[in-house]
């Protein structure tokens, strides 16, 4: 029987056990099955597969409205992309290179790579394009003087907009100010929603899922207190303290991150603590928020020697429409660890990748995407910049996206070195945009201005680029 007398139907059923691989092949083999496989559901549902393994907040709801060649087109891109974590050595594409001020101390990703938030040290914030550093489009002046104790962060409401926040510990005085700033790249405009003070001197802060949540540590008891405020309040008068008693040894080497509106996770290199989030309630005529002691529903521990140093933690901005959010994953200096959370914690899945079996300390710059981590590397040679990276899958309903990317016997982590053009510097700062495929450097030299480099991994999607494998990133000013 002739394959190609088969309906359409048929092949549709056909192409979702098929990779991306496969329906290229097929789509090339005569006109028929290349107007066969042209069918807007098949690459839809290949497009859906794949986001189960790379991805993008606010892609699956835009699939909705995409031609046929809109989602093939976004799913070459990300396979071509993805590919690339399963060579040798990871050359980019291309490397964008800018000056800026010495004080500069942040360059963040807007989501989509074309725009940046760029702080600097006396907490002053630009909304910038990434290809043009020197002509801000929005810049947000800061009267005070330089501190080495701002801090700035970047996530994702569930609504998907782009939040801002900045943190200034006045150790003179006792309390931490922060400001959360709304994004919109669209007009562009980047507008104050929320500020208030804390009169305690906080540790780095997690804003995601509409939740904030800024611990400190008693300095007599060694007690973690963390104070949650609800974000879709917009005067954050709705808040709770959650006492989460003495987390003794290397106290201060934890990261809190808000996982979603009810639950929080306290990590440390080799432990995990998962609590509830108990209800904010309207802060008191004294402007005291309620203090509830609370206890993990969820430990982990690893035996294994320790490292010092706060881990970096990735999830998922968490959407009603989302089943994802329950995907985090924890970068230390020795391993990946990649954490399914359900609604039963009986239900927990950890797995655990060696990335350094001597490493000392938690990597001293590193970016994480929901698919891939960037770090700057504990033993390089200074003053030369040095980079690794890794993929890595969430589980356990990754597999058919796997499937899809032909990765589905590679379910580890793929540890790789980037090549890069010699650098000489001290990376301060790393960004990485999961959908656009970029990264950002910030590079401080003893001598002259800091430099930034956006480098791009994605592939351009003409054929001969996508076989083609350049040795060599070429390197421009923009």
């Amino acid at each position: 029987m002739d394959i190609t007398y088969l309906p359409l139907d048929v092949w549709i059923s056909i192409s979702f056990l098929l990779t991306v691989q496969d329906i290229l092949a097929l789509r090339t083999s005569c006109k028929l099955l290349r107007s066969m496989m042209d069918e807007r559901s098949i690459w839809f549902a290949a497009l859906v597969d794949i986001l189960s393994v790379i991805h993008i907040p606010g892609l699956f709801e835009a699939t909705r409205s995409m031609s046929s060649e809109e989602l093939r087109r976004r799913v070459l891109r990300m396979i071509c992309l993805d590919r690339q974590w399963y060579q040798g050595h990871i050359v980019p594409r291309k490397i964008g290179r800018q000056h800026c001020e010495t004080n500069t101390r942040r360059v963040q990703f807007i989501q989509g790579g074309e725009w940046v938030i760029v702080m600097f040290s006396n907490g002053q914030l630009q909304l910038c394009r990434a290809c043009n550093l020197a002509e801000p489009s929005i810049c947000i002046p800061c009267s005070t003087e330089p501190n080495p104790h701002f801090e700035m962060g970047i996530s994702l409401s569930c609504r998907l907009e782009t939040l801002v926040h900045v943190t200034e510990r006045r150790w003179n005085s006792g309390y931490t100010d922060i400001r959360i700033y709304h994004v919109d790249v669209s007009v562009p405009d980047m507008s104050l929603r929320t500020p208030f003070r804390i009169s305690q001197i906080v540790e780095p802060i997690s804003l995601h899922c509409d939740r904030l949540a800024a611990p400190w540590m008693e300095t007599i008891t060694g007690r973690i207190n963390v104070l949650i405020a609800d974000m879709l309040d917009e005067q954050a008068e709705k808040r709770v303290v959650m006492d989460l008693g003495t987390r003794n040894e290397e106290s201060h080497n934890f990261t809190i991150h808000v996982i979603s509106q009810q639950s929080l996770l306290l990590a440390k290199p080799t432990e995990f603590f998962l609590f509830t989030i108990p209800e904010c309630e309207a802060v008191n005529h004294s402007g005291d928020a309620l203090v509830i002691p609370v206890q993990p529903i969820w430990t982990y521990s690893h035996r294994v020697q320790p490292v010092r140093g706060r881990p970096y933690i990735s999830s998922l901005p968490c959407t009603s429409s989302d089943p994802q959010c329950g995907k985090i994953s924890i970068l230390t200096g020795k391993f990946i660890y990649l954490l399914s959370i359900s609604n039963r914690p009986e239900d927990y899945q950890v797995l655990h990748y060696s990335l350094a079996k001597h490493a000392g300390y938690v990597p001293f710059r590193a970016a994480m995407g929901f698919r891939h981590a960037i770090w700057t590397e504990e033993n390089s040679v200074k003053p030369f910049v040095t980079l690794q990276t890794c993929a890595y899958s969430t589980m356990p309903n990754g597999y058919g996206g796997l499937q899809r990317l032909s990765h589905v016997g590679q379910l580890g982590v793929q540890l790789r070195p980037i090549q890069l053009p010699i650098q000489n510097g001290e990376v301060i700062d790393v960004s990485w945009d999961e959908e656009s495929g970029r990264l950002c450097l910030l590079i401080s030299r003893s001598h002259g201005m800091n430099r930034v480099l956006v480098i791009d991994f994605r592939p351009a999607l003409s054929r001969s680029q996508h076989t083609s494998s350049a040795s060599t990133p070429r390197e421009s000013s923009f």
